[in-house]
Order: C-alpha cells, then structure tokens, then sequence
C-alpha cells in the first residue's frame, strides 16, 4: 500500500475529481460547486433545466464555471454537458433552434438530416459554453412497451439505426462538439425505467451481437468520443448492473468490442443503482468495473462522499495508480482531439438556415396517416370540433422540461365551434364523461392528441366511445396507432414530440396533412 500525506494526497484527490461528472443546483456557480472545483478539481459539470433560464443565463453559467476552474489552478476548461437530444430530451427550449428528435430524423429516410441536425445543434451549443453534448442514444427501440427509451431511439431496425448514429456522430465530430452515444449495451428492449428501479434483459450474447450492439459496434469503428453505460442487468452474461460490471465494460467493450475511447457511467443516483448497492459503493464498483468518468449529477454530500471513497480504496492499494493513470490518459486524449480550450472562437451561423433546416425536418418527419381516398381537407372552418387534449406533465424524469402550450395561438381560428376538452391518465378534465358524451353527436368531428396511451389505461377504454370521424394526432410514441380502437379513425399524423412547434405546424397543415412526408421508422400492426 502506497503513502499518501500532504501534496500527494492534494494530487491524489484532485486526480480522482477530474473523474467525476458532477450536477449542482442554481443557474450560477453554488458554493457547493466552488468548493469542489477548489477541493477536487472536478473535471466535468452535467446542467439540467433547473440549471438554466434562457441562453443569456446559460452562457453567464458556462463563462463563469470556466473562469472559476481558471482561478483555481485548472489545467483544462471544465467539461460541461447536457442532455440536448432534440425531441422530447432537451435541456434548453429558449432562444435555441428546437429540432426533431431521433425518431422523427430517423422518419425522413434521409441519414444527411441526422447529421445536419447535430451539427446545428453543436454549433449553437458551443456558442453557449457548452462542450460536451450526451447524444446521440444508440439504443434500439424494439419493446413498443419501453417506458424510457421510445421516440429518443431512431428506430427498430439496427442497421438504420447504426446508420443514423454514424451520421450524427460525423455531424458532432465536424463542430468538434464532444458526444456520447447510450446506452451500451442497449436499453431498447425492456419494460422497467431505469431511474426507477434495475431492468433485467435476459438476451444471450449472440442476440444482443443480432440486435442491440450493432450501432454501439458501428460507433466504435467510428472512433466516437464516450459511451455512456447503462444501469441494466444482461442476466445471461453478469448479476451486476452493467455499469458496474467488469464483464460488460472491460470484457466486452474494451476487450471483445476494441472500444478505446472514454467511459461513462449514466447517472449513479438513478434508482437502480442508488436504491441497490448505493451511489458511494456504485461509483467505486463502476470505476474498477472499468468506467472512466462517474456521473453524481444532484446531491453534494454523495459526491463528497464518493470521491472520498474512491481516494481511500487507492490509498489502500485496492486500485492501482496505474489504473487511475489509464482513465486520465483518456481524458487526456480526448480533450486534445477536440482541442479544447479556455479560449475558443464561437462558431458564426446564420440562425435562419437552422430555422429552415428544422421546418424540413419536421416536415420530412412527421408521418401522415392519410388514406389516398381522402382529397378534400379534413376539416373546415363550418365543423363543430371537438378537441380532446392530453394534460400530461413530464411522463418521465429524464424529461426534465415543462411543455408549456399556447393553446390560442395553436388553434387560432381552427374553425367557428371548436369545444377544447383536456384529460390526463384519471380521466377528462373540463368536464364528465357522461356530458361530453351526451353533446358529443351535435358536432361533426374530433381533434384526438395523444401522448404515450400505453400510459393511460382510461383513454384505451374510452377511446372505444368516440364515434365521430377522428383525426388522430399521435404526439410521442407512434404505437398509440396500436394501441387505440378508435371506431372512426378518419386520418392522422404521427409526430413523435408534445412540443409547441411541430402542433403548430401540423395546425397550419390541415387543409392538407400530406404535406408531412415521413416514413414510419418502426414496425406497426395494420391500421
């Protein structure tokens, strides 16, 4: 066991902080975050929503991290990510072009999309201090009943989706944007959220070859920047969570896989990890199972606590310095590829070509389900509507955004007599069941927005009383075309996200809904 005491055991800690991946509170630089950029010299900051208000602010934070890494003795800028996924995944939704997510990308049959759109998104998030973005999710998404993964996926297909995440990737790789692809090796096929409890796949090693490593070995080939881990357990191959297991990262990524680059854990206050062998004892296991960076994006007494932790278990020889050394020499490797600096020049953009690149996408994307026999617009202005509208909150907690809707500027005049009903998973909102079927034979149609039905047994049941010619607008998973017997299915569009601006644009198109010309990019049942 080696000595430490005085400036090697600063050294030793600071070494170890570079390796962490740390989340704090507030849309400035806490005094918990100060304290461990002086302390530890924590090497990467991860921002959610609660982290930001507009881009103004978001550039503050980010000048004001790094100038604070600068005072306190920092070698290298701080590593800052975020989530900005497109689609339903994004972190900052102010003064930011707002593009589709994968799903939709993946429904304009044009790879080029994937890579234009991550190339926009790198440009302005460098803009705005940001290094370091967590995408492109790799994962493939072939349970319909995913909880977590769903429309975030480019698909059920994995050469396609191979193809797009090598198409995003080049688009990261070209603004020097750092990326991750997720979630090795694979969260598309379970029916358990991993933030709330541990999901099992029980595929054999040459299934998973078949299916869900197919993109993750594309990126590998690619020589992609870090692979962000998930907290599954493959049973047939580990017990442990792969994010802890020394099987799944050393022995298949690294060793079978030839995955050189950085590893990175998904975040250890996830429950299935946090509510398991706990996020100190997580961070030290996913470390010596072979993880680069550990990721503690919340709480500040558990990232003391686990890089403390992660100190004493080198002190008393049970990592080795040369395994440490290993995981710095990446990180190493991986700033100077991207030649990251504490001055860098902002990348100039003409933000209407990214606006225009969005509109397009958007409409390559979106699928509509529109019958050849219908040529005459779906609705018209002397309809009776009836608008059903789901009032859902964030479905999951990766969400982290608040889709606020501006429900008269969305449906400003859609016709004379529009009656807008909202419901969530309990039932209708505005007014009872009983009374909105009882008016429901004095109009002509129905406006049905939908968000996840598989989440929401009471509209599966109800759906089956809408007897009015539907239009159906399926705003996240395309498999609520599965999931609803709608008795009078007029038309539909699928577009894959609840957000303001593809609702806006579907409301603009209903004269003629074939204006949207996606192809859907997973498999349904006949419709």
């Amino acid at each position: 066991m080696c000595t430490f005491g005085g400036a090697r055991l600063i050294e030793l800690s600071k070494k170890v902080g570079s390796l962490f991946v740390i989340g704090f509170e507030g849309t400035s630089v806490s005094p918990e975050l100060r304290q461990l950029m002086t302390d530890y010299h924590i090497g990467s900051v991860i921002l959610f929503s609660r982290n930001i208000t507009s881009a103004e602010q978001l550039k503050k934070l980010t000048t004001e991290i790094q100038a604070t890494a600068q005072e306190v003795g920092y070698e290298h800028p701080v590593l800052i990510c975020l989530d900005q996924e497109n689609g339903v995944i994004r972190r900052i939704t102010e003064d930011i072009t707002l593009f589709p997510g994968q799903m939709s990308q993946a429904a304009t049959n044009d790879p080029s999309i994937a890579r234009k759109i991550a190339e926009a998104t790198a440009i302005e998030l460098k803009n705005l201090g940001i290094n370091w973005n967590l995408a492109p999710v790799a994962d493939i998404n072939n349970n319909p009943e995913n909880p977590i993964i769903g429309v975030r996926s480019f698909g059920d297909q994995p050469e396609k989706v191979a193809q797009y995440v090598g198409e995003a990737l080049a688009g990261y790789q070209a603004q020097h944007m750092i990326s991750s692809v997720k979630h090795f090796p694979g969260h598309g096929d379970t029916m358990v959220d991993s933030h709330l409890a541990v999901p099992v796949i029980e595929k054999s090693l040459d299934e998973l070859k078949q299916m869900e490593l197919v993109p993750f070995e594309r990126a590998i080939t690619l020589n992609c920047d870090t692979i962000m881990i998930s907290h599954i357990i493959f049973s047939s191959l580990d017990s442990q969570p792969a994010s802890i297991s020394k099987l799944l990262i050393t022995d298949l990524l690294r060793d079978e896989l030839g995955y050189k680059g950085v590893v990175v854990s998904d975040c250890l206050e996830m429950d299935a990890i946090s509510q398991t062998v706990g996020v100190v004892e997580g961070s030290y296991q996913a470390f010596n199972a072979g993880a680069d960076l550990l990721m503690i994006s919340h709480t500040y007494e558990k990232q003391i606590a686990a890089m403390d932790h992660l100190i004493a278990k080198i002190k008393q020889g049970e990592i080795s310095e040369q395994r440490l050394e290993k995981s710095l020499e990446r990180m190493e490797q991986l700033i100077s590829k991207h030649s990251i600096d504490f001055d860098f020049e902002l990348s100039s953009f003409e933000k209407k070509e990214h606006e225009e690149l969005a509109e397009k996408a958007y409409q390559m994307g979106c699928v509509n389900m529109v019958p050849s026999s219908i040529t005459s617009p779906l609705i018209t202005e002397d309809d009776k509507i009836v608008v059903l509208f789901p009032d859902e909150k964030n479905l999951l907690r990766v969400e982290d955004i608040h889709n606020a809707y501006d429900f008269d500027k969305i449906f400003k005049e859609l016709t004379n007599d529009t009656t807008f009903v909202t419901y969530n998973h309990q039932g209708l909102i505005d007014c009872k069941h009983e009374e909105l079927l009882t008016t429901l034979g004095q109009n002509d149609k129905i406006m049905l927005f939908t968000v996840n039905v598989n989440m929401n047994d009471w509209l599966v049941n109800f759906s089956s009383q809408l007897i009015l010619p539907t239009v159906h607008f399926v705003m996240r998973n395309p498999y609520d075309l599965d999931k609803l017997s709608l008795p009078n299915r007029l038309a539909g569009v699928v577009m894959f996200e609840p957000t303001q601006a593809v609702i806006t644009q579907a409301m603009n198109h209903l004269d003629d809904l074939t204006y949207f010309t996606g192809e859907m990019p997973i498999r349904l049942q006949d419709n």
